[in-house]
Parts: C-alpha cells; structure tokens; sequence
C-alpha cells in the first residue's frame, strides 16, 4: 500500500507490462464502457419522452464512450510498453477525468435540471393565459 503513495510507482520509466490478466481486465472493462455508451446513446434518442433526462443520457453516453476511448488509448499504450504514454499516472489521471465527468453528469440531473424543470413549468403556466397568434 505504501508503495502507491510513491512517485516511481506511477512515473517507472520503462514501464513495467501488465500482466495478461490485467490487460485483459481492463479490455473488458473499456468494451464494456463503449458498449453501455451506445446503449445510453440508443436510449436516449428513442424511448425518453422528458428533454432533461434525454440531456442526462446524452451526457452519460458521451461521457462513456470517451472515458472508452482514452482508456482504449491508454491500455494500447501500455501494452506496447511506450515509455510516455505507457505510465500508470495516465491511469491516475483517467481516473480523476472519470470522477469529474460523473460529478457534472450527477450535479445536472440533482440540481440544474429540477430547475429548468420549474423554470419550464413556470413559463408554460403563465404562457398558457397569453393570447396565441391566429393561424
């Protein structure tokens, strides 16, 4: 556990390969990623009725699929032992990209989209005792 906590831990050079069953691991882990990205993306264009929460998904599976794509990158990188790209602080880095990513897809769905949610209601409560154009 100590050994994280140093910095030739995550900056080697060269770094050290993964074994099999990690490459393999994280393989899946990235496919899976993609897959639940087209998923969200598929879902959001076809069975959501609310816009908020279309919005929601489309951010979720964009998210995914480039969370996908540099983990993609990343263990690409690695495998092939490419001494800058290949490091473990760019997993460290995913990762924090990751949390930030999750944390503006959560902060939209708990607090901006009850609130444009009210503002829309709002706007159509008062809309609907205002004269409409004649067609």
């Amino acid at each position: 556990m100590m050994k994280l906590l140093t910095l030739s831990f995550w900056f080697q050079n060269p770094p050290l390969a993964m074994s099999s069953a990690f490459n393999g691991g994280f393989l899946l882990f990235f496919a899976l990623l993609a897959i639940g990205g087209a998923l969200l993306s598929m879902l959001s264009k076809r069975s959501l009725k609310d816009a908020y929460d279309k919005q929601a998904f489309r951010m979720s599976a964009a998210m995914m699929g480039w969370l996908s794509f540099l983990g993609f990158v990343w263990l690409f990188n690695s495998f092939e032992e490419v001494q800058i790209f290949g490091v473990r602080a760019w997993f460290l880095l995913w990762v924090l990209v990751a949390i930030a990513c999750i944390i503006r897809v959560v902060k939209f769905v708990k607090k901006d989209a009850p609130k444009l949610r009210e503002t829309n209601a709002s706007r159509s409560a008062v809309n609907a005792y205002l004269p409409r154009r004649a067609r």
